[in-house]
């Protein structure tokens, strides 16, 4: 409607740190599915002497497993809520993505098996990522304005999503080209799952702030709508 639009609050009223860092979250996670990609067939031929099929094909095991996740990943989101599920993958994405290479470390050695498994534990983490985004921004957008989530509002925030995402993707794959030839494949993931390790502890204090902002919502509309009950009595 073009009298809602007039009045609607400019676009950059929606340019909030606390809608902003679940989707800088969204892009980092890309930038863990897709650094390995360029590396990846050149370390397999060198580490175990994979053949190019081989190598391809084990490209598909996180992305296979992102795909089949995500409608699961979705339901889990719809009956618990996204912010139980940001928590989760905070947890397992540097712990995935120190698994690829795999990280020195680590008392596990390289193996096609260690790599392929690697790979699937990321594209669970990156979905379960990836598709708490959304329900976790419209829902705050609507704690803060009376439960309302108009379809600018919303096709902003799904445009922003978008937009995230193909930043992280081309951020992964560039960021590759410059680091990788400096060290080692396994010491360039595990670096980093470490730098990604420092964001998960902001994201883990993120969501238990939004956690007590959302139950403050609900807390203010529960006493309003009591307030309204005992008005009509």
């Amino acid at each position: 409607d073009t009298s809602d639009q007039s009045k609607a609050p400019p676009v950059r009223s929606l340019f909030t740190p606390i809608l902003i860092f679940p989707l800088w979250n969204l892009a980092s996670s890309q930038i863990l599915m897709t650094y390995h990609m360029p590396l990846i067939s050149l370390y397999a031929e060198e580490m175990f002497g994979a053949g190019v099929v081989w190598s391809g094909s084990v490209l598909l095991t996180d992305t296979a497993v992102y795909c089949i996740a995500s409608p699961i990943i979705g339901a889990i989101v719809d009956r618990y809520g996204p912010i139980k599920m940001l928590v989760c993958s905070a947890i397992t994405l540097p712990l995935s993505y120190s698994l690829i290479g795999p990280l020195p470390l680590l008392p596990i050695q390289p193996s096609r098996l260690q790599l392929a498994l690697g790979l699937a534990a990321l594209g669970l983490s990156v979905s379960m990522a990836c598709n708490s985004t959304l329900p976790l921004i419209f829902k705050i957008y609507k704690s803060q304005n009376n439960n309302q989530l108009p379809n600018w509002v919303s096709n902003t925030l799904i445009s922003w999503y978008c937009a995230f995402f193909g930043i992280g993707i081309s951020l992964g794959t560039t960021f590759s080209s410059f680091i990788a030839q400096y060290t080692s494949f396994a010491w360039t993931t595990g670096g980093l799952a470490f730098v990604y390790l420092v964001q998960s502890v902001a994201l883990i204090v993120y969501c238990f702030r939004v956690t007590r902002i959302l139950s403050k919502g609900t807390a203010d509309e529960h006493d309003e709508r009591a307030g309204l009950l005992r008005g009509e009595e």
